[in-house]
């Protein structure tokens, strides 16, 4: 059986820490990451929605309203 000095066990423990603080970084930039995919994944099922401009309800008011009238017209 093989004994560990002091010195070899300090250097795995100075590994392990440097490899655990490496994992907290990737893990950070992967949830940064995911974010960005889920705003982009969110935009681009925006932008590809089809515009319905006939939904669109414009205000008919005698207050300086549309009137009725076609806002693309004015």
């Amino acid at each position: 059986m093989k004994i560990m000095t002091n010195l070899q066990y300090n250097a795995i423990v100075d590994i392990v820490a440097g490899q655990k603080e490496i994992i907290a970084k990737k893990e950070a930039e992967i949830k940064t990451l995911q974010a960005q995919v889920d705003r982009l994944s969110y935009l681009l099922e925006v932008s590809l929605a089809p515009a319905k401009s006939q939904d669109i309800d414009f205000p008919n008011s005698t207050k300086g309203g549309f009137e009725g009238s076609n806002i693309f017209e004015l």
